[in-house]
């Protein structure tokens, strides 16, 4: 029998929907099934540049962090030479030093290599009618480590990031998973409990159980729309386009 999600197109889900979901369903809904494509924050790029540059050197220890740093400068540039936002050039520069403290997981010896530019998890979600999908930073024999940038390091991975973690371990049981967090100036890895994992577990179960019941109340994304709680106010609406959009389906 068809799912609710494969009637309205949708072959999976990945923690960044399901966390979209919980956080911005009205956000969701215009992504996902009105197919909205915003431009991404220059927050976003600045965590892809430099995930580029320290993965070019936990791959090869030869390089120095100035190698690294002339890796990732030029693909944030590349995916903001259009970017109107106001941070384009604080989040610039922020990478120098980012990329430095990220070379610190050069202690953890040489990652596994992907087969292709991540390694694809796959899990499933207990009565959950698609696979959940995710792509992890890097891979070693004993655990999984991803990389988060951030200005201000957290004392602790938030609910969305533990969600994030909670699927690459439900792939890898027998891996310990921490997110390493980096700023410009600092570093800190937190590492995802037995505790924290049994209830992210259940948060994104429910949370995905509750979406295809959503979707099953109608294939007509606008009527969908009609339903489905509202509010510009989260950083999803920060681009100018988004609230112009969220103003055509919503009304305000």
């Amino acid at each position: 029998m068809t799912s609710s999600f494969e009637r309205h197109g949708i072959a999976h889900l990945s923690a960044s929907q399901i966390n979209t979901w919980v956080n911005a369903p009205s956000f969701w809904l215009m992504e996902k099934l009105l197919k909205y494509k915003g431009q991404m924050g220059c927050a976003a790029h600045r965590g892809s540049a430099t995930e580029a540059g320290v993965s070019a050197g936990l791959f090869d220890t030869s390089l120095t962090a100035e190698a690294c740093t002339e890796v990732a400068l030029p693909l944030y540039d590349r995916l903001t030479a259009l970017s109107g936002d106001e941070r384009r050039q604080k989040e610039r520069d922020g990478i120098p030093g980012m990329v430095a403290q990220g070379l610190k997981l050069r202690e953890h010896g040489l990652p596994i290599r992907p087969n292709d530019h991540q390694h694809k998890v796959e899990i499933r979600l207990e009565g959950v009618g698609v696979p959940v999908i995710g792509y992890l930073d890097w891979l070693y024999a004993d655990e999984v480590l991803d990389l988060k940038t951030t200005f201000r390091v957290p004392s602790a991975m938030s609910e969305p990031h533990l969600r994030q973690a909670s699927i690459y371990k439900t792939a890898h049981m027998d891996k310990r998973v921490r997110f390493f967090y980096v700023s410009d100036k600092k570093s800190e890895k937190h590492t995802l409990t037995r505790e924290q994992y049994d209830r992210a577990m259940i948060e994104l179960t429910q949370s995905a159980l509750r979406l295809e019941r959503f979707l099953g109340i109608s294939d007509d994304p606008m009527e969908l729309a009609s339903i489905i709680p509202h509010s510009s106010e989260t950083f999803y609406f920060g681009d100018p386009s988004a609230k112009a959009k969220a103003i055509e389906v919503y009304g305000f």
